[in-house]
């Protein structure tokens, strides 16, 4: 298949499934229904398990508050009721009500009488070939779909503890040996300013030091011995 025949497919298909899910969104608005609560009471008109929200979620690819919203909304038109799970009162189980399952079936045979005539004068032979062509479409999808799960899985893995503790104080180092060059540099830079020297600066830190270290008798006795001499 060349490069072109594939982007007409890709674009074919992308138009058809847009257009079909447009005319049955058309049809359910008559029910004051879209495309994802018709997929709820059909998937619990169908299918014998008994779903939780949880699953009910998953199974239509939701997230859960915005099914929770749905099924509200749904369940005050008595379209379907929520139990507790007795093993798991956190949970709650999906039904389906006996006036949900009546509008099936309404919606069903209208969804069938759809179906018809988007499939007129389509042959059997090529409606195979096109049930075979989209599993493995589907199949394709899955697969590239489970691969970026599980890499992104292995990318969230927290590192261990030695590592992360091994680089948290070798950047602790490296920031405190940064810091220690920086304040010398900027001492170095003000006593430039300044006229003086490294050394100089140094040495008048010792002098400094020297003199507060005197107690302050001593630092008394020197002054009045100055102020003797002035006066004479």
């Amino acid at each position: 298949m060349s490069a072109q025949q594939k982007h007409a497919f890709s674009r074919l298909f992308y138009r058809t499934a847009f257009l079909w899910r447009t005319r049955l969104e058309e049809h359910l608005r008559f029910w004051s229904m879209n495309l994802t609560s018709w997929q709820i009471l059909w998937f619990l008109h169908l299918e014998d398990v008994r779903y939780n929200q949880y699953m009910l979620a998953a199974k239509l690819g939701i997230e859960t508050s915005h099914l929770v919203r749905l099924l509200d909304r749904m369940e005050k038109r008595g379209l379907l009721k929520r139990e507790a799970n007795p093993q798991d009162r956190r949970q709650n189980h999906v039904i389906i009500t006996p006036s949900g399952t009546a509008l099936v079936g309404e919606i069903e045979a209208v969804i069938i009488r759809l179906r018809q005539e988007m499939l007129v004068n389509i042959a059997a032979d090529d409606l195979e070939d096109g049930i075979h062509l989209l599993e493995g479409m589907l199949g394709n999808l899955v697969q590239m779909s489970d691969a970026e799960q599980s890499s992104r899985s292995v990318e969230a893995r927290p590192l261990s503890a030695p590592s992360f503790l091994g680089k948290y104080s070798q950047g602790i180092e490296r920031r405190s040996s940064a810091d220690r060059r920086g304040g010398i540099d900027r001492r170095s830079n003000a006593d430039r300013r300044r006229g003086g020297t490294v050394e100089q600066y140094a040495g008048n830190l010792d002098r400094r030091s020297h003199v507060e270290r005197r107690s302050p008798m001593e630092r008394r006795g020197k002054v009045e011995r100055r102020r003797r001499v002035s006066s004479r």
